[in-house]
């Protein structure tokens, strides 16, 4: 695997999740705690096999190391697999990490289709929502529904009586016209108020919750600033209580 910063820190911050010491990590994995310390600090390859023992050793999936957009891309698969419409389907829990290895571009237009699929419902939901609440959406809807009766209405009296008084046939047509011509209008105007909110070909607005867990997936969970602050705390905190256990006087 080819060497990338941050995967020492993150190794490192598994280690003392499992609360082994470097030592312990490092007679499992077979190597010196020297060396181990080196990858730890980034200063050597983390190679495919170690990557291999580690994973079975602390129980995480191997791609946990992989680059960032790997990273996401398992995320982004992982979360489509998660979704109620396969939930009847019996998905093995190492699914996403097995397409991804296999078939890397089919792993990538499965997640932009997936996507499609939530953009489309997302728009129909918020469709639906402006139906309901808007008045002028629902007074359209009204008079589209009344409209395309009557037409249908009147067209199938003229077709199912043929011996209609031409005069009365006049009027029907009459009526069918207008109708028509208020069917039209009204179409227009639905599709005009749906152009003026520029609701086609564009999604929802993204949740402040949504958009929050899209932000840590993109950083694939590992933020630098809070590390290295973390690690200084750390070391500051075992100093300062090797300190305090120098400064204990003697049991008298």
């Amino acid at each position: 695997m080819a060497k990338n910063a941050f995967h020492g820190t993150k190794l490192r911050r598994l280690r003392k999740d499992k609360q082994l010491t470097q030592i312990e990590l490092a007679t499992e994995l077979g190597i010196s705690a020297s060396y181990l310390n080196l990858i730890e600090h980034d200063r050597r390859d983390l190679t495919v096999p170690l990557l291999l023992k580690l994973s079975q050793i602390l129980k995480v999936d191997p791609l946990l190391f992989a680059s960032d957009q790997d990273g996401q891309l398992h995320a982004d698969v992982t979360e489509s697999l998660h979704d109620p419409i396969f939930a009847s389907e019996d998905i093995p829990a190492n699914a996403a990490s097995n397409l991804i290895s296999d078939h890397p571009v089919l792993a990538t237009s499965f997640v932009k289709l997936y996507q499609g699929y939530k953009n489309a419902l997302s728009e129909l939901q918020y469709m639906r929502e402006r139906l309901s609440q808007d008045s002028l959406l629902a007074d359209s809807s009204f008079r589209l529904r009344t409209l395309v009766t009557s037409v249908l209405s009147l067209t199938e009296i003229m077709n199912d009586n043929v011996d209609m008084d031409p005069a009365q046939r006049q009027e029907f047509l009459k009526i069918v016209f207008k109708d028509s011509t208020a069917l039209t209008d009204t179409v227009n105007e639905m599709l005009g108020f749906v152009g003026r909110d520029h609701l086609t070909g564009t999604t929802a607005s993204i949740s402040p919750s949504d958009a929050v867990t899209d932000f840590i997936q993109h950083s694939n969970n590992y933020f630098e600033d809070i590390e290295q602050a973390a690690n200084a705390l750390s070391t500051k905190m075992n100093l300062q209580a090797q300190y305090n256990q120098s400064q204990r006087l003697p049991a008298q």
